[in-house]
Formats: structure tokens, sequence, C-alpha cells
């Protein structure tokens, strides 16, 4: 029974990600980011050039890692260069 109720919690949480992640594709934050203000601070676990989950499963890829500047720099208005 515990295996089950750990697995549907997995699950639920993936999905809440998932949703999340679409929700954020097709722009439905746009307007949050737009009217965001002040500094943020965002702190990565770890960052591999290939295989992400080697070490953790919260690492992420130089990639993506990347992709993420990019999108930094384009919504925030404070910073200048990386």
């Amino acid at each position: 029974m515990e295996i089950l109720n750990k697995t549907g919690s997995n699950l639920s949480r993936k999905g809440k990600y998932l949703l999340r992640d679409i929700e954020h594709q097709i722009g439905l934050y746009n307007n949050f980011y737009s009217e965001a203000c002040g500094n943020r601070i965002v702190i990565y676990h770890g960052i591999c050039k290939d295989d992400h989950t080697r070490f953790n499963l919260v690492f992420l890829t130089q990639k993506t890692f990347e992709q993420h500047l990019k999108f930094y720099k384009k919504h925030s208005a404070d910073i200048d260069t990386f």
C-alpha cells in the first residue's frame, strides 16, 4: 500500500510540473513576468555537459542552463550581461 501511495504522489507531482511547463510554453505567465519587479536570485544544484541525472536528479544539462540564461536576459531589464 505504501508503494502505491509513493507512486501516486510521484505521478501527481510530475503532472503538476508538466502542467506548469505547458502553461509557461504557451505564454500564460507572460503578463506575470512582464510586471514582476525587483531582483531575483536563482540557485542551481549543478550543471552537467551531457548526463544531468548522473550525480543528482536536480542537475541541469548545459543546454538547458544556457536556455535559462537567455530567458532571464530577455525578461530582465536589470541585467546587462552575463
